[in-house]
C-alpha cells in the first residue's frame, strides 16, 4: 500500500475551493491534473475523471464516489480493471483556517498486486497533485484581484478567455436549496446542488442568452449554433463523446498490454524456478524439506496466469466473444490443476505424476485460442501469432507423447517441445506488447458470433 497527498494553504472560504473542485465546465481552462470530470457526484455513482500526470500519458478512468460532504470533503474509489489489482482512493479534503483561509489536502491511497511495479505513476501522479494544488492558488489569487473592493469572492463567475477547450456543459456554480434557490435568494437558471448533496457534473442544458447585452437570439447564426445544439436524447453520447470514448479505450487497450506483457514474463520466471525446486524434490534433492518455495512460486505463476486472461478478455472479445470467452476460462482451469497439485504435495510430500503434463493441457489450448484471436485481428503481427500458434500447438503434442511414454518433456531433447511456446511467452509477445501496445483490430479480422440453428 502506498500514499501520496499534498497540502496548500488557499486564501478562499472552503465554500468557495469547493464551488472550484466542482466546477467542471472551467475544469479544462486552469487544472494541468485532472483535465475534465462529468458524472453525478452522489455516493454510489459512477464519475469519468480524465487525469494527466505529470510526464506521463493522460488517462480516463470511472471511479466510483464514496463520500460527498459538500465543502469538507470528496472522495472516489477507482481500480484497474479488476478489484485488488491496482486501486487508488482520491481525496479532497477542506480544512478550513482563520482569517476566511482553507487548508485543501489532495490525498490518494493505493493498494493492489501491481504497487511493486507503479514507481513512476505514483511519482507522477504525486507532482500532478502539486500542480493542480498550485494552480487552484493562482486562480483563487487572480480572482481575488478582479473582485477586489467587493465582499467575497463569486469565483463562478471568472472564467478564461474562451479558446479551443471543448466543455460538455455550462459553467457551474450555483447552490440550491429545496425551492430550488440560490445562496443569495434568486433563483439560478442552471442548478447544481441541492441540500441532498447530488451534484450533475457536466450537465447538457444550454445558458439561455442575455437579450439585454444584445447576445443573438436562437438560430440568429444557424452553422454556429448547430454545433451548440443539445445532442438527440436517443444516442448515448455526442461526437466528441465518441472521439472521447475512443481515446478512453486506447489508453486502457496500452495499459492493458504493458501489464499483460510484463505478467508473461513473470509469470514463466516463477513457473520454471517452481517447477525445477519440485522437480529437485521429487527426485530425492531436497527430501529433508518440504518444497514450500516451488509451491508458492507455481501459485504466484498461476494468479500472474488468471490475471492474463482476465485483462485479455476485453480485448479479444471484439474479435470474438464467444470463443474469447475461453481463454479465460482454460487460464483459470490451469491456474486450478496447478495449485491442486501444489496442495496435494504439501499435505503428502509426494508429487502429483505427470503434473505438470496436465497443467500443460489448458496451457496449449487456451494459447491456440489466444493467437488464433491474435492471428485473425492482427492484433499483434502476425509473425509473433504464428510463432505461438506453433508452440503451442507443438506442446500439445509434446503432451500426448509424453502420456504415450515417447519422449520426456522434463529431460533431453524432450524439453525442445518447449522453446518455441517459451520464446513466444517470455520474449516475442511481451516484448511486442510493452514497447508498441496492440495493434487497431484489422477489419478482415473480426469474426461474426456462431449462428445458432434452430
Amino acid at each position: 500500500m502506498e500514499h501520496i497527498e499534498a497540502r496548500i494553504d488557499l486564501p478562499a472560504e472552503p465554500s468557495v475551493v469547493w464551488k472550484q473542485l466542482i466546477d467542471t465546465a472551467s475544469m479544462a481552462s486552469w487544472n494541468p491534473f485532472i483535465t475534465s470530470m462529468s458524472g453525478v457526484l452522489a455516493v454510489g455513482e459512477r464519475l469519468q475523471v480524465r487525469i494527466a500526470p505529470a510526464g506521463g500519458r493522460a488517462l480516463t478512468f470511472k471511479p466510483r464516489v464514496t463520500i460527498v460532504q459538500p465543502d469538507q470533503r470528496l472522495e472516489w474509489l477507482g481500480t484497474m480493471g479488476i478489484p485488488g489489482l491496482f486501486d487508488g482512493r482520491h481525496s479532497f479534503t477542506l480544512i478550513p483556517l482563520e482569517q476566511g483561509r482553507t487548508r485543501l489536502v489532495q490525498a490518494e491511497t493505493f493498494s493492489g498486486a501491481l504497487i511493486p511495479f507503479t514507481g513512476k505513476l505514483l511519482q507522477r501522479t504525486e507532482a500532478g497533485f502539486q500542480a493542480m494544488n498550485t494552480a487552484l492558488l493562482t486562480r483563487l489569487k487572480v480572482a481575488a484581484v478582479k473582485v477586489s473592493g467587493t465582499e467575497g469572492v463569486d469565483l463562478a463567475s471568472i472564467h478564461a478567455p474562451e479558446r479551443a477547450v471543448t466543455i460538455d456543459g455550462p459553467p457551474v456554480g450555483f447552490l440550491q436549496n429545496d425551492r430550488n434557490e440560490s445562496v443569495d435568494g434568486s433563483t439560478p437558471q442552471d442548478p447544481i446542488l441541492d441540500n441532498t448533496a447530488n451534484i450533475r457534473l457536466n450537465t447538457s442544458a444550454p445558458r439561455p442568452p442575455d437579450r439585454s447585452s444584445g447576445a443573438p437570439r436562437p438560430h440568429q447564426y444557424p452553422d454556429r449554433d448547430k454545433d451548440r445544439r443539445t445532442p438527440d436524447p436517443r444516442n448515448n453520447q455526442s461526437i466528441s463523446g465518441s472521439t472521447n470514448q475512443r481515446e478512453v479505450n486506447a489508453m486502457s487497450r496500452r495499459m492493458v498490454a504493458i501489464i499483460v506483457g510484463a505478467l508473461f514474463v513473470v509469470q514463466m520466471i516463477t513457473a520454471v524456478i517452481g517447477n525445477s525446486l519440485i522437480q529437485s524434490f521429487g527426485d530425492g534433492g531436497t527430501a529433508t524439506a518440504p518444497p514450500t518455495i516451488g509451491v508458492l512460486l507455481m501459485l504466484c505463476s498461476g494468479l500472474a496466469v488468471v490475471g492474463i486472461g482476465l485483462l485479455m478478455y476485453p480485448v479479444l472479445k471484439t474479435v470474438n466473444r464467444e470463443l474469447a470467452l475461453w481463454y479465460p476460462i482454460l487460464r483459470i482451469v490451469e491456474f486450478i490443476v496447478s495449485t491442486v497439485g501444489g496442495i496435494y504435495l504439501l499435505t503428502q510430500l509426494h508429487v502429483v505424476p505427470n503434473q505438470m503434463l496436465w497443467v500443460y493441457i489448458p496451457t496449449g489450448l487456451g494459447g491456440l485460442v489466444l493467437c488464433y484471436l491474435l492471428y485473425v485481428s492482427r492484433l499483434v503481427p502476425r509473425r509473433i501469432a504464428v510463432t505461438g500458434l506453433f508452440g503451442y500447438l507443438l506442446l500439445s503434442l509434446g503432451v500426448l507423447l509424453d502420456l504415450l511414454g515417447v519422449v520426456d518433456m522434463n529431460a533431453g531433447p524432450g524439453q525442445l517441445i518447449l522453446l518455441p511456446g517459451g520464446l513466444f511467452e517470455v520474449v516475442l509477445l511481451p516484448v511486442w506488447l510493452i514497447a508498441k501496445g496492440f495493434n487497431s483490430p484489422s477489419p478482415r479480422g473480426q469474426l461474426k458470433p456462431y449462428a445458432v440453428t434452430p
